[in-house]
């Protein structure tokens, strides 16, 4: 007998979960479609936001990357002109030194 009912108790214990778990009213079922769409809904938005966000990013991006080359072209032409100054600098003070030998 302890071992038909054994076989048969966890049968019955399922069926009565399913049995209990079918109780759910329409109501509840209504609302967990709403609650459904609703995350749904907000994670449509995120993604639009994250992709907002990521084209930010990359706008940024660029545009750190237009500084940066922009910068040390800055500075490329900065030592340049630095050099054609010492140069016309070394140039005047040679002529000066010879002016004063003669």
């Amino acid at each position: 007998m302890k071992k038909a009912y054994r076989k048969v108790l966890p049968a019955v214990l399922l069926a009565s979960t399913f049995a209990v778990g079918a109780c759910a009213s329409s109501s509840e079922v209504d609302d967990l479609k709403a609650s459904v769409n609703t995350l749904q809904r907000d994670v449509a938005g995120l993604k639009s936001d994250t992709a907002a966000a990521r084209a930010e990013s990359a706008k940024a991006a660029q545009e750190a990357r237009s500084a940066a080359a922009a910068a040390q072209q800055a500075a490329a032409e900065a030592k340049a002109a630095a050099n054609a100054a010492t140069a016309a600098s070394d140039k005047s003070d040679r002529m000066f030194q010879k002016s004063l030998r003669k």
